[in-house]
């Protein structure tokens, strides 16, 4: 088997590995753990407690990688949506589109009833800025159903039940 040399240098000549790829590194992370136990019964979109994260960029040519955990109680027949924001902007959400509704993404829980369902998404947003942002989770339910977030629908002190923990990271990638 031959020897690579690269740019047909000896292998005693070579004194370092190359500098390696300049974008896609992990410059900062900033990571949340929501242990608020809250519920809403609104099919009008409105911010998850405790679900956010404050990142600031180093440069406004960088990415913020978002990934969500948002442990979600519904009892069967209960949908929920949410939307990602940055300060007040909608992001990575469509709109609304006749009775359909406009969403980063949903959850329907079409099982059992005191059911808490971790439901994890992510997204890469550019916001362009070097200035603090805020990223947050907005929810809705359909049909003004409750959803209950850190814990199950009645929070009953039954074994069967749960008290989990959400949580929310940014990631600033270089670029």
């Amino acid at each position: 088997m031959a020897i690579i040399k690269p740019n047909n240098n000896t292998i005693s000549a070579i004194t370092a590995l190359p500098a390696g790829i300049s974008t896609g590194k992990v410059l900062q992370t900033i990571h949340t753990d929501n242990v608020t136990r809250s519920q809403m019964s609104s099919n009008s979109f409105a911010t998850i407690s405790g679900q956010s994260v404050t990142i600031t960029p180093s440069s406004s040519s960088n990415k913020i990688l978002i990934i969500n955990t948002i442990m979600t109680g519904m009892n069967a027949g209960q949908y929920g949506f949410f939307q990602f924001f940055r300060n007040t902007t909608k992001r990575n959400s469509t709109n609304n589109d006749g009775n359909r509704i406009g969403c980063s993404f949903t959850f329907g829980n079409i099982g059992y009833d005191e059911k808490v369902i971790p439901i994890n998404s992510h997204f890469l947003d550019s916001p362009s800025s070097t200035s603090e942002l805020v990223y947050t989770i907005k929810a809705a339910s359909w049909n003004n159903t409750t959803m209950t977030f850190n814990k199950s629908p009645n929070d009953s002190n039954e074994v069967y039940t749960a008290r989990p923990v959400s949580n929310i990271t940014a990631m600033e990638i270089k670029g």
